[in-house]
């Protein structure tokens, strides 16, 4: 009795996941800019 099933591959789609790396990656730019913002506000910035 051959219980294994075949799981279905699915297909990537690479557009969509490089746009979806894009606006992370600029959501972790605007971030990252409004932290070096609260931290010279606090006295740690260069």
């Amino acid at each position: 009795m051959d219980t294994f099933e075949e799981e279905e591959e699915e297909e990537l789609d690479l557009e969509a996941i490089r746009k979806e790396r894009l606006s992370l990656k600029n959501q972790l730019t605007e971030l990252e800019t409004e932290m070096a913002g609260y931290l010279e506000e606090l006295g740690y910035g260069a």
